[in-house]
């Protein structure tokens, strides 16, 4: 299994084949040890756990970059939002203040409490 993954473009990892049916995974990549890990019992199982964790350390840098991207857009959309709701509370405040001084309750209610 080892030369599969060599020549699948994975230079400098290694299979470990501990068949174990309680693993709820059936197979885990380690990428600080550069071990693919396979709980397989049976040979075709592991073959196919295999491939499967191979395509998906193929994959992970095209996942990496989205992420990338969804976090990057996301701050940036809770960035425009925050700036809105700032805006509007300054607005809203602007308006609430002038409101305040313009009337003659509220005016006389202050004149009262001084």
């Amino acid at each position: 299994m080892n030369e599969l993954i060599r020549s699948l473009g994975l230079e400098g990892w290694q299979i470990v084949w501990e068949p174990d049916p309680s693993q709820t995974k059936r197979g885990q990549i380690s990428p600080e040890a550069r071990v693919i890990l396979v709980h397989d019992s049976e040979t075709n199982d592991a073959i196919r756990t295999v491939l499967h964790e191979v395509l998906e350390l193929k994959l992970r840098p095209a996942f990496n970059m989205q992420t990338s991207l969804t976090n990057a857009l996301l701050e940036w959309a809770n960035t425009e939002v925050y700036k809105a709701k700032e805006r509007a509370i300054e607005d809203l405040l602007d308006l609430i203040v002038d409101l305040v001084k313009r009337s003659d309750e509220v005016t006389s209610i202050i004149g009262e409490a001084r």
